[in-house]
């Protein structure tokens, strides 16, 4: 199965309860589908970073959202429907990179709540939310 992984934080270097849970979820899931991970990084890490992990059947596209980009998702997140720390991770790139997927994903896992709006813009039913 294609999957697409959603997370507001790279799973890696495994350090910290929500980094570790998602790093070894995802290397549990690539025992058996095909993984892309869209994160929000900041700052995008190194190409010669030796934590970021050689998995087979994985890939990963990394997403920043610079400092105005935030001051403007939290003045809309005032007068949106959506929590706070929703809106606070809105990246048009990433929602654009979603919807024009070539073999798009045949379910979407969302690391944690802040990423559930890029199911519901994209027009995906996320198979669980969250992985707690």
């Amino acid at each position: 199965m294609r999957i697409a992984y959603l997370t507001s934080r790279l799973p890696y270097p495994p350090i910290g309860g929500d980094r570790v849970r998602s790093y070894h979820f995802l290397q549990h899931l690539l025992r058996g589908h095909k993984v892309t991970m869209y994160a929000i990084a900041s700052p995008l890490p190194n190409e010669a970073d030796t934590s970021i992990p050689r998995w087979s059947s994985f890939r990963q596209n990394l997403f920043q959202i610079p400092r105005s980009g935030y001051v403007r998702n939290a003045v809309e997140g005032l007068f949106s429907r959506l929590p706070l720390q929703v809106k606070l991770y809105k990246s048009r790139n990433l929602m654009r990179a979603l919807a024009q997927a070539k073999f798009g994903p045949q379910a979407i896992i969302e690391a944690s709540r802040n990423m559930e709006l890029y199911d519901e813009e994209v027009g995906f039913e996320p198979c669980r939310r969250g992985i707690h």
